[in-house]
């Protein structure tokens, strides 16, 4: 009895302390069938997904990134809306919350866009369209990291 309450206690604080570990700023490529998406995770545990890949393959490859608790991404930011980039996008938006979607404007088809609007629509998440030629940086503690102008490669 005594020995499970220890390996209770020490299981607790394990994981109370492994919340205050500060981690390091992390990019990991995912692979998402033949299509493109890189998970960026900040130190303060935020969550960037840049692409989606081509398929709903891009959840499996979250699922083994993600903790099985991890069910948040802070912004899905898709650089184009090809379908290598962009066509797992509703997938990610069914399954996971995310805060925020940036899409570049003008580089969809008009049945992608209806598809990832219809999904972003059911999660609740608003399309912020990002102007064709504009860049895209992502800025943490005072470091920018230049996500393209164009597409993500």
């Amino acid at each position: 009895m005594l020995l499970i309450a220890f390996v209770i206690l020490v299981g607790v604080l394990a994981y109370l302390g492994s919340a205050f570990v500060r981690a390091p700023l992390g990019v990991e490529a995912l692979a998402a069938g033949q299509g493109s998406a890189s998970l960026v995770r900040l130190p303060n545990g935020r969550v960037v997904l840049v692409g989606a890949g081509k398929d709903a393959s891009i959840a499996r490859a979250l699922g083994e990134a993600l903790p099985f608790w991890g069910r948040h991404i802070d912004a899905l930011v898709l650089p184009d809306e090809s379908a290598a980039v962009a066509g797992g996008a509703p997938f990610v938006l069914a399954r996971y919350r995310v805060g925020a979607l940036l899409v570049r404007s003008g580089s969809a088809t008009p049945a992608r866009e209806a598809a990832l609007t219809a999904a972003a629509r059911a999660a609740g998440v608003a399309i912020q369209e990002v102007p064709p030629g504009a860049g895209l940086l992502l800025t943490y503690a005072g470091r920018t990291f230049d996500l393209g102008s164009t597409t993500i490669r």
